[in-house]
Formats: structure tokens, C-alpha cells, sequence
């Protein structure tokens, strides 16, 4: 009886924290929702940060520059947050710390924390829907004016 419980729990405990690591819809926004990412990178020669909202379909950074959200960037930030939810952490020296938080409109909230450290090189357009679009190269993207 002792064991089946303590099944039980390991078994509760498992599905908790695989529902709880399922990343941000980005897709699925809604009007009225906010999705706050705080991004840091750091390498051998390398520091920097931006802080991107996402709401009402589009990408502002860090109080200045706002883009548009189209549908495409959405599913390959979803594509990126599932990859690193499923992939192990990497060894490279540089690393994107990425603290996400959405709010929905009716105030309720949930939370990720992210630490990519696998070397990703920039990915073509055909690799995105596979690999996702990081929020490194997203930032370089928009901060060179190249086309999301």
C-alpha cells in the first residue's frame, strides 16, 4: 500500500512538472495579454540584454523599438521555447538567459525561466519551423531592421 501511494505521488509529482515546464503560447495570445521576456546574453566576448514585451500583435524592446507580431515569428518562438523544454542545456561558453512571464488580461500569470547554451548558429527560414527562432537572433534581427 505504502509503495502504490509513493507511485502515486512520483507519478502526480512527474505530470506536474511536465505541465508546468510546457512553454508560452505565443500563438495563442490573446488581446489584453502580455508576454515579458527579460533576455540576457553572455560569452567570451560578449554582454548584452534587452527586455521584450509581446502584446496586441507586436514585439516592443526595451521601451523603444515595436515591430509587428506576425504569425510566422509567433510559431517559431513557440517552436524555440518547446525545443529548449525538450532539449538538454548545452556546454557552450555563451549562454541566453531568458526569464519569461505572461500575463493574461484578466491579471492571472505563469512564469518559464530558460538557459540556452548550445552554440545555435543564425537558422535559414526552412530550419525555423524546426528549431525555432531564438530570442537572440530575433533581437539582432529587429535591432538591424532586417525583415522578421
Amino acid at each position: 500500500m505504502i509503495i502504490r501511494s509513493l507511485q502515486s505521488i512520483v507519478t502526480l509529482t512527474a505530470a506536474l512538472t511536465l505541465s508546468a515546464q510546457a512553454g508560452p503560447a505565443v500563438t495563442a495570445l490573446e488581446p489584453g495579454d502580455e508576454l515579458r521576456i527579460e533576455y540576457m546574453t553572455t560569452g567570451c566576448f560578449h554582454f548584452s540584454e534587452a527586455d521584450l514585451v509581446i502584446t496586441d500583435g507586436q514585439i516592443r524592446i526595451d521601451g523603444k523599438k515595436t515591430v509587428p507580431l506576425t504569425e510566422e515569428v509567433a510559431r517559431h518562438l513557440e517552436t524555440y521555447f518547446a525545443v529548449l523544454d525538450d532539449q538538454p542545456l548545452g556546454a557552450c561558453t555563451t549562454t541566453d538567459n531568458l526569464d519569461v512571464t505572461l500575463i493574461r488580461a484578466d491579471g492571472t500569470s505563469e512564469d518559464w525561466a530558460y538557459l540556452d547554451a548550445r552554440c545555435i548558429e543564425p537558422v535559414s527560414e526552412g530550419e525555423r519551423s524546426e528549431k525555432g527562432l531564438s530570442v537572440s537572433h530575433l533581437v539582432q534581427m529587429i535591432d538591424r531592421g532586417t525583415g522578421l
